[in-house]
């Protein structure tokens, strides 16, 4: 099932004069620290990519010098936050693009799987129209890409109706979200069967052949050494594994590995992430990262033993996260942007997302951002282009007002 659009936002205060402030390189988002955790608090937003732990380790490694964040603000109060990176490309021989990227590069956001703006919910359209006037107007950027979704679709569409600014939709995604309930009889019962088939079998497959296991959640100082490494490990494990649908290694690259460890180990300690696990003989075999906030759990990447593949363990895992999520009092599970049968098959309505580029006034900038896009759909593939976007390549690439969202 799919869920309707959100309708406009209806609790936005009276209009009072917004201050922006642009902060460049790297040092001018860290010391905003004390701004993005008070904000954090104040938006109570779900998205737990946005914990200050992860985002400042991605400013680090990814950003650096090159960003700009931006700060929208009311009698001295953040409303909203938006780091961009800064983005500089050759499409071709003396045709050169330069554009504003919310959290780029986007070569690694299959890492950063929810880049929203941090914005308070009641100053969210008022923020966005001040946001994108003043970095358009400000800069000399061809455009700025932003994504949105769920409830931050509609004040992100008023403030660009608000704007003389035209807007390409690059993408849209659905995000799978899981509704719980403390008693997990009820959250079983609301299963299709060829579900509850899969978990009886799950469980079932373990005790018929004797085999012991143990599930736990793992945090703090425990979950940075021996655990995050056999993370690792268990995910490298999937990805080279031939059966079933195939999984990249997302961290066969030194430097993203790296990432990981450090983002990881900081979220683990400030208790936005824990590592959830199953043991066999005292050995993880199975283990998923589970990003918290608010009420939300995220399912984040996994890995396990294929030698237990017929054992169905990561349904296993995934069964025993949401019971423990829903004892615990948490009230939903994201299974993560991007729709297949692992997660639709759960009891989930489907979240809009869309990521978009809003396109400076000058003459060339949609064609500038139309070539580029170009040139990334054939650096992808046709087939990656329309798994991700759902749209044949020409709508995609000429889809230019944002009215028709």
């Amino acid at each position: 099932m799919t869920a309707a659009l959100p309708h406009e936002q209806t609790d936005a205060p009276p209009a009072i004069q917004l201050s922006v402030s642009a902060h460049p390189g790297l040092s001018g988002l860290l010391t905003l620290e004390r701004d993005w955790r008070q904000l954090v608090h104040r938006s109570r937003t779900e998205n737990g990519f946005l914990a200050w732990e992860w985002v400042a380790e991605w400013a680090r490694t990814f950003m650096g010098e090159e960003s700009l964040t931006v700060v929208v603000r009311t009698n001295g109060r953040a409303v909203a936050i938006a780091p961009f990176a800064i983005q500089k490309e050759q499409i071709a021989p003396g045709l050169r693009v330069k554009y504003l990227q919310l959290f780029g590069p986007r070569r690694y956001q299959h890492l950063f799987e929810v880049p929203e703006v941090l914005v308070e919910p009641a100053w969210s359209r008022q923020a966005f129209t001040a946001l994108i006037d003043h970095v358009m107007r400000a800069g000399d950027w061809d455009w700025i890409e932003l994504y949105a979704s769920g409830d931050g679709i509609a004040p992100l569409n008023s403030a660009l109706k608000a704007l003389d600014f035209d807007s390409v939709v690059e993408t849209r995604d659905l995000t799978p979200v899981m509704a719980l309930d403390p008693d997990w009889d009820r959250i079983r019962g609301r299963l299709r069967r060829n579900v509850k088939e899969s978990i009886r079998r799950a469980y079932n497959s373990f005790k018929r052949q004797g085999i012991n296991y143990t599930f736990r959640q793992v945090a703090g100082d425990e979950a940075c050494g021996v655990y995050l490494q056999s993370f690792f490990a268990l995910h490298r494990d999937r990805a080279r594994f031939a059966r079933g649908r195939r999984h990249a290694d997302y961290f066969r690259a030194p430097r993203l590995e790296q990432f990981a460890t450090s983002a990881l180990r900081s979220m683990f300690l400030s208790g936005h992430a824990k590592l959830a696990v199953i043991e066999v003989g005292g050995r993880p075999v199975a283990a998923r990262v589970v990003l918290e906030m608010g009420r939300t759990v995220f399912l984040y990447l996994s890995g396990f033993d294929t030698r237990l593949w017929a054992n169905n363990v990561p349904t296993l895992l995934v069964t025993e996260i949401i019971k423990d999520a829903a004892v615990r009092g948490m009230e939903t599970v994201n299974f993560s942007p991007g729709v297949d049968q692992s997660k639709s098959r759960w009891d989930v309505v489907c979240v809009p997302g869309v990521h978009l580029s809003v396109l400076n006034a000058h003459a060339t900038a949609g064609s500038r951002l139309r070539a580029l896009l170009i040139k990334r759909y054939l650096w992808d593939g046709a087939r990656s282009v329309l798994r991700r976007s759902g749209a044949p390549p020409i709508q995609m690439l000429w889809n230019r007002k944002s009215a028709g969202w």
